[in-house]
This record gives C-alpha cells, structure tokens and sequence, in this order.
C-alpha cells in the first residue's frame, strides 16, 4: 500500500510592506533586463546603420529625435551591452541575469569594469548590491584610475 505524502503546511501571505518591496525589486530587474535586451538591437540598428533610413545623419540624432529613448539612456545601455560582449561566453548569461537584478543605472556603472583583467563581475555585482549608487561609481572610477568628475 502507498503511503500518502505528508501534506505541506501553507505559506503565510507575506506582509504588504514585504511583498511590495519583493514586488518593486522584481520591477526593476525585468526593466533591466529589457534594457539590455534593447541595447543588443540597438547594437544592430547602429551597426548597420538603420537610422540613414529615417533620415538621421547619425545614431545620436535618430535617438535623440525618433528613438524610443535619448542617446544617453542608449549610450548606458550600450555601454553595459558592451561590457557583456567582453566577457567570456559562458559567463554572459549569468552576469547578464545579475547585471539586471542590480538595475540600469549600477549595471551602467559597472560596464566599463566588465571584461576586462584582474575584474570579476561577481564580486564587483555583489559589492553593488550594497553599495549606493554613489559609492560604486567611485569605486569603479579608483578601480579604473579615472579622476572623479566635477
């Protein structure tokens, strides 16, 4: 005779405050993810330079006039597209699910690290996850030897 599994106790409902707070970081990670997914094509638009058809001289202008967003919001996305290429094939879908879950704008500030030696994505996304947004550009930015702007 088979015996019957144990029955599963039921999960509470999480607090509102916690499951919005769960919900919102959910937000950002997809709108992450989407961003990336828009800067792999609009790698392709630029390349192959798709923006002559609609009557722009240049990327920036089609962005800048026709595009879905500004040419800064695509030069950060691009810049973390960028930042993905370099790496290692087998390690771009996992930094690329990570880079999403921390958001655009730490993601942007990471790109310029990504691929490059002696700069493990996994400890510098982990570090971004704590960190503001601030402290992380000017790790970044002494991590790189750039002079912080301003």
């Amino acid at each position: 005779m088979r015996s019957r599994p144990a029955a599963h106790a039921e999960v509470p409902p999480l607090p509102d405050h916690e499951r919005l707070r769960l919900e919102m970081h959910q937000c950002v990670a997809r709108a992450a993810g989407s961003l990336i997914d828009f800067a792999e094509r609009a790698a392709q638009f630029i390349a192959q330079q798709f923006y002559t058809r609609y009557g722009c001289e240049d990327a920036r202008t089609y962005f800048d006039r026709q595009g879905p967003v500004s040419w800064r919001t695509c030069q950060k996305a691009l810049a973390v597209w960028e930042g993905l290429c370099r790496l290692p094939e087998p390690e771009r879908p996992g930094a690329r699910k990570a880079l999403a879950a921390i958001g655009t704008h730490k993601a942007a500030a990471l790109a310029p690290l990504l691929g490059h030696e002696g700069q493990d994505w996994r400890k510098w996304v982990a570090f971004a996850q704590e960190a503001t947004e601030e402290a992380l550009q000017e790790a970044v930015s002494d991590a790189r030897g750039a002079r912080p702007r301003g």
